[in-house]
């Protein structure tokens, strides 16, 4: 069985690239998903850290493995504290 980090980076200008490799990655781990529920893509332009670390934390539907792909990490907007004005 392949072993796989817990996070992986992709950064850089070449778009082609990264997206080729998650692309790959994705497919790699799919097998070891059991269910469609355990994966989940968020677009740093539309998505809070908060929903990312809140589905990475959420029990999974499988045997404890998910996959997070979070594209366009660096459109990620800074979330004010609870309370703050």
């Amino acid at each position: 069985m392949k072993k796989f980090s817990l996070v992986y980076f992709l950064a850089g200008e070449d778009s082609f690239s990264i997206t080729e490799a998650a692309e790959a990655l994705e497919k790699a781990i799919a097998p070891l998903l059991t269910s469609e529920f355990d994966k989940q893509i968020y677009f740093g332009s539309s998505s809070t850290i908060s929903e990312v670390i809140g589905f990475a934390q959420s029990f999974p539907f499988g045997d404890g493995k998910k996959f997070i792909l979070v594209k366009e990490f660096e459109k990620m907007k800074e979330e004010k504290p609870s309370g703050a004005a």
